[in-house]
């Protein structure tokens, strides 16, 4: 975070999480975007690590979803209000992906577990043993 904020204070000025405070997810993106696109002919490998999109995580106050409204399209409210929380890192990758500057790019999504929730019927959501992923390849 000391790096980050030193480099780029301005993209690194917000905090967000629970028990462990950084930089929010959403400017983590920007940061890793940024890197990306700065100049060399040499591959690129940028590891972005979650924070306040992980558990224990943080429910925004007034999310897209309505995860407290009853009227949200996911049932369960914790795995609604997470879902909010992934929103913001697939938007932050979507704008990355859809750079035309960008050079040819594989972006690889991928958690380093499965889902750890603690209420069973937000946790009876998610298959135990296994970590969702997805890959996006920008070609030249």
């Amino acid at each position: 975070m000391e790096t980050m904020v030193r480099n780029a204070p301005m993209l690194a000025a917000r905090r967000c999480g629970s028990v462990f405070l950084g930089v929010c997810d959403s400017d983590v993106g920007a940061l890793v975007h940024s890197r990306l696109l700065e100049p060399g002919d040499k591959p690129k490998f940028v590891y972005w690590l979650t924070l306040n999109s992980h558990v224990p995580f943080v429910a925004k106050d007034r999310g897209a979803l309505g995860c407290r409204t009853g009227n949200s399209p996911i049932a369960n409210a914790t795995v609604c209000e997470l879902t909010e929380s992934w929103g913001d890192v697939f938007d932050a990758i979507a704008v990355i992906a859809a750079d035309t500057r960008l050079p040819p790019t594989d972006i690889l999504v991928v958690g380093d577990h499965h889902t750890p929730l603690w209420e069973r019927a937000a946790k009876d959501r998610f298959t135990l043993g296994l970590v969702d992923w997805y890959m996006l390849r920008k070609a030249s």
